[in-house]
């Protein structure tokens, strides 16, 4: 998400104060510390700039890696499936 953030010309504060949170939470986000809550998802689309299917993409294979693969196998390499983590938390831990 930080990228896109960043391709939009957003600081952490700014896109922060757009959605109502603070900049920590934003960056909490794109760490991996925290998830994006799942009402807000057209929110964050709408304030990063991005079409929403696109983010809806971008937050599958994130946070769901495993149902990105299955879905769009096209999109991801069988080296990138093979070093998927055994778990979400791992997953996080690595991002």
């Amino acid at each position: 998400m930080a990228a896109l953030r960043t391709q939009r010309g957003l600081t952490q504060l700014e896109l922060g104060r757009s959605l109502g949170m603070r900049d920590t939470a934003v960056s909490a986000i794109e760490l991996g510390r925290n998830s994006l809550p799942p009402e807000r998802y057209a929110e964050m689309a709408d304030a990063l700039g991005a079409d929403r299917k696109t983010f809806g993409r971008f937050l599958l294979r994130w946070y769901n890696p495993w149902l990105f693969a299955m879905i769009f196998p096209e999109e991801i390499s069988e080296q990138e499936v093979r070093e998927l983590p055994e778990r979400m938390v791992d997953h996080r831990k690595t991002a």
